[in-house]
């Protein structure tokens, strides 16, 4: 059964690891970055700096916890970012206790500026920890990977409204006429999207301050929405293949979507595993060709065609 609060289960399970002094020097958060990863590093960070005291000081700007996360429209952290990492760790704590490094979108850690970050992962201070929060772990560098241990957040919806999850479903579940082309499922799917888009622009506008200039309001306008895409295009790949899965007869405990089985079983009537395989394969290269950047509207009209035949 999926958990009810999986970042504080995730939480409850940390603070054992704090009580017991065994902590490792760094973590990969697999979770949406700017929701269930930054909220239960935010818990764990409460935890590590409260001093007993029970307050919690102003973590977005304590002077021993670094903030990282991409700036430029090219959505790339960059090796003078984390130089500047490696430069404050160096030196003593403003506390007198941990430093913590949390990089958002760790993903997008550029070559260069993996390969200095592995050598700080090498060499870790004392009282250091790191936090890779991601949603696309296997894009990190493996010998990164390799030198932390793995927080699994097991929301698997990524914190999509439930209108949302039905839209979407509505759509894969439409027959007939309307998956044919393409063209009507992925106009809806992208009115999802920009959705999502003018969303996130609000959030940013509403948070940005005097010193964000217009390039890095874009870069940060542009990073939330990719986000939620992936979470989108996570969903719909789910989906198919929960949908292969009820094809082959599959108990409906096993589904990723458990709550959405009446329709998935709707969806795998008179599917062959071989049809249903092919939309598994569909689905899964529309979220990688769009995860490499590739015109949104092509991938979509393309795939949602291939998903129709």
């Amino acid at each position: 059964m999926l958990s009810v609060d999986p970042v504080q289960d995730a939480f409850e399970s940390f603070q054992k690891t704090i009580s017991s002094g065994r902590m490792a020097h760094a973590y990969v958060v697999v979770g949406p970055p700017r929701s269930e990863a930054r909220s239960f590093v935010l818990k764990v960070l409460a935890s590590l700096y409260n001093n007993g005291s029970g307050k919690t000081p102003n973590l977005e700007f304590h002077p021993d916890i670094m903030w990282i996360e991409p700036q430029k429209k090219s959505r790339i952290i960059g090796v003078d970012q984390i130089r500047e990492v490696s430069q404050r760790l160096s030196q003593t704590s403003y506390s007198g206790g941990w430093k913590s490094c949390i990089i958002v979108g760790a993903d997008r850690l550029g070559e260069e500026a993996s390969n200095a970050f592995l050598k700080t992962l090498e060499e870790p201070a004392g009282q250091t920890i790191f936090f890779l929060l991601t949603d696309q772990p296997e894009n990190l560098l493996p010998t990164i990977a390799s030198r932390c241990q793995r927080i699994v957040l097991t929301n698997i919806h990524d914190n999509l409204p439930v209108e949302c999850q039905l839209e979407l479903i509505s759509v894969m579940s439409a027959g007939g006429g309307e998956t044919i082309s393409g063209i009507v499922p992925a106009k809806r799917v992208g009115a999802i999207l920009e959705a999502f888009k003018k969303k996130a622009a609000d959030d940013i506008e509403a948070t940005q301050t005097d010193d964000d200039d217009d390039e890095t309001i874009e870069a940060r306008v542009g990073a939330r929405y990719r986000e939620a895409r992936t979470s989108v295009m996570r969903f719909i790949m789910l989906w198919h293949r929960d949908v292969l899965m009820s094809v082959f007869g599959v108990d409906d405990g096993c589904l990723h979507n458990r709550e959405f089985c009446k329709q998935i079983s709707q969806s795998a009537t008179g599917l062959t595993p071989k049809r249903a395989l092919q939309n598994v394969e569909v689905a899964e290269t529309m979220k990688e060709q769009l995860d490499r950047n590739l015109d949104e509207t092509s991938v979509l009209s393309i795939g949602f065609h291939h998903l129709g035949e």
